[in-house]
């Protein structure tokens, strides 16, 4: 069964300027990704591959790169209002996989699901004991 994905958000990116355009209302429709943040095991698993490729790059950086490319494409939903030479861009996959598209948007949009994946200070103090026990 799958179950559905409830921490999805809209990402507009500041890639070439979309985001502060769309503030301003220059633009109605913004590029705008969806995205999950990464579970605790896939973080780990990704902190684990960027150690491990900083001590030994030339036998673990492809693996870590096949690591982000997967985490990008699992974590990236939707891609709206965004097409290249006339092809509409729908998901992570074609996004990350487009021959023309530029890296600065990809570690933008990496960057954002990595934010939108680290607890926020509300939710720690959900995981800690409570005091007097």
């Amino acid at each position: 069964m799958d179950l559905p994905i409830l921490d999805r958000a809209v990402y507009i990116p500041n890639f070439r300027g979309e985001r502060r355009r769309f503030e301003l209302g220059e633009i109605k429709k913004p590029l705008a990704i969806i995205i999950s943040p990464l579970t605790v095991g896939e973080r780990r698993e990704l902190s684990m591959s960027m150690a491990a490729a900083s001590k030994q790059p030339g036998i673990y950086q492809s693996a870590l790169q096949d690591l982000n490319r997967k985490i990008f494409i699992d974590h990236v939903h939707d891609v709206e209002n965004l097409s290249i030479g006339g092809h509409p861009i729908t998901n992570g996959k074609e996004l990350y996989d487009h021959p023309q598209m530029d890296s600065e948007l990809i570690e933008e949009i990496q960057e954002a699901i990595l934010r939108r994946s680290r607890l926020e200070e509300g939710d720690k103090k959900n995981f800690c004991p409570p005091s007097g026990s």
